[in-house]
């Protein structure tokens, strides 16, 4: 079931006597995606998504009349089937977050503001974050500027979201309902401030894009050396084989080579199952892509223990010592083989586990992970780092604590914003990782060009050792898929992404750089 809310403000600094003069509307509709081949997992399959559309939008009103559209932002919530741990997000639960953010927003309406207030007494979202990110936008807001009538509109969105957040105990849910809603608000201040969002955040899309945060190209470049993963110059994307049937996974990697020679292949327990698959999916890439063509695998959590894990690494070290040197460094990294460990949300009970640092999702619930069962996978990210095959943590990685907590098993992190809780929290992780030396990964849910252009804004922040897999709009069907523009292949056999090229009439893209195909245009977009 669909949700709108729409919320009447009077505009900071404006006589108490002043009428309303814009107003906000909150709404939500579900976002079915038809996928163009079965999506499996070792933990699931599907062949659809059930995501969500969230919308901001903001309109002057005169005499309490709209006096036109105003400006609409929107964000997809990407939704995997539920996961204890990492990924606690449906549609229903989804609606009442909006339902209760639009509440706070009808409150803070209803709270005085006093006469002259300026831009910085209202409210900097950013406040949180190293000083690079934002800092144009973060100047105005010092100085008192706005680059848009609308702006205070939009800072009092995010600031009543901001602080119903933190006003109650957090929820498994919360980080995926920031996300999306993040996106949206993000997505409507690209268009107030007619840039894209890279640009807000401080970069953009070209061979020496790089934002300036503080001592990360230091620690970056003091990273562990990774032959397979190369520094490159532009963001670059992987393409992921679900599980299946190998007809079917062949078939897709023909499908995913015509847009990146970089590919990541789904894995669960079954070494000798793995070993037919990859050896098939290697053949392939080093026939077609010997220059650029690299390969990772991606068990979703589903190795038990470090001997499955010792077990796969000999068949790893046994099948490339069998392909032709310059093909030997072609496997990029090993991701989330070692259960669903988290450093303990703060969402669980807490009671009795005060001292527990780490915790393991188990039969769904989070119990204490046992010291000597870290140590064993400790072990296992040595050796396979020795062996040319980092390991990068996905479902265990959601925040810096969760980082910190698990940096013995890990060489690196696969950074998602549904996981991080949208893009202040996901830059903030990025910058931790770098300063601590950990390699980053940024991974997209699967759904529309839409929600693989989100987060596509955020990989020149972190080239040359970032890569992601941005690919969900090759996972699902052109049909289902209502937006077009965002995030562009170069189908130059590199795997390099780009967004649309700014008009030089400055008529956009602008925000995420997405745009609804016509079929789906209403008057009030």
């Amino acid at each position: 079931m669909p949700f709108s809310a729409a919320v009447e403000l009077r505009e900071p600094g404006s006589a108490a006597s002043c009428r309303v003069t814009a107003q906000v509307t909150l709404s939500l509709a579900p976002y079915p995606l038809a996928l163009r081949s079965a999506f499996g997992t070792s933990h699931s399959s599907s062949s659809e998504r059930h995501n969500a559309l969230l919308s901001v939008q903001l309109c002057d009103l005169f005499d309490g009349y709209a006096e036109d559209s105003g400006f609409c932002g929107v964000g997809e919530a990407g939704m995997p089937p539920r996961k204890t741990g990492c990924y606690e997000l449906d549609y229903p639960t989804l609606r009442q977050h909006m339902s209760e953010w639009a509440e706070a927003l009808r409150e803070a309406a209803k709270a005085p503001v006093a006469e002259g207030a300026t831009q910085q007494q209202k409210y900097d979202p950013f406040a949180v974050l190293p000083a690079p990110y934002y800092a144009a936008i973060r100047a105005d807001l010092a100085e008192g500027t706005s680059a848009h009538g609308l702006e205070w509109c939009l800072l009092a969105a995010f600031r009543s979201l901001d602080e119903h957040l933190a006003s109650r105990p957090k929820r498994p849910s919360d980080a995926a309902f920031l996300c999306v809603a993040e996106a949206a608000l993000m997505d409507v201040w690209g268009k107030l401030r007619k840039q894209q969002l890279c640009q807000m955040i401080g970069t953009k899309f070209d061979a020496t894009a790089a934002v300036a945060a503080a001592d990360a190209p230091a620690a970056v470049a003091a990273a562990p050396a990774i032959p397979s993963l190369p520094p490159h110059s532009q963001p670059r994307s992987f393409y992921t084989l679900g599980m299946d049937r190998l007809e079917t996974m062949l078939s897709n990697l023909d499908f995913g080579l015509r847009y990146t020679p970089l590919i990541k292949i789904k894995c669960d327990a079954d070494v000798a199952r793995t070993k037919e698959v990859l050896e098939a999916v290697l053949r392939v890439v080093a026939e077609r892509a010997p220059q650029h063509g690299r390969v990772s695998l991606d068990a979703n959590a589903a190795w038990p223990t470090p001997d499955v894990a010792f077990q796969f690494l000999a068949m790893l070290q046994s099948l490339l010592s069998s392909l032709p040197p310059a093909c030997r460094s072609m496997i990029a990294m090993v991701e989330q083989p070692f259960p669903l460990f988290r450093a303990c949300p703060s969402y669980v009970d807490a009671a009795g586990y005060k001292e527990q640092r780490r915790m393991q999702v188990v039969n769904g619930s989070f119990v204490p992970l046992a010291e000597e069962v870290l140590q064993g996978w400790a072990k296992v990210a040595q050796a396979f780092g020795e062996a040319g095959l980092p390991i990068y943590a996905d479902e265990s990685i959601c925040t810096s604590a969760d980082m910190l907590a698990l940096r013995p098993i890990l060489q690196g992190v696969n950074i998602k914003l549904e996981k991080a809780g949208g893009y202040r929290a996901a830059l903030q992780l990025l910058h931790d990782a770098q300063s601590l030396g950990v390699r980053t990964w940024l991974g997209s849910m699967v759904g529309s060009s839409l929600c693989s252009s989100q987060v596509a804004h955020l990989l020149p922040v972190a080239v040359p050792d970032c890569w992601g897999d941005l690919d969900g709009s090759l996972l699902t069907s052109q049909a289902s898929d209502r937006f077009e523009g965002g995030m562009q292949w170069t189908q130059d056999g590199t795997g390099a992404i780009h967004m649309p090229t700014l008009q030089k009439d400055k008529s956009g893209p602008w925000g995420t750089a997405c745009t609804l195909k016509k079929q789906y245009q209403t008057d009030e977009e």
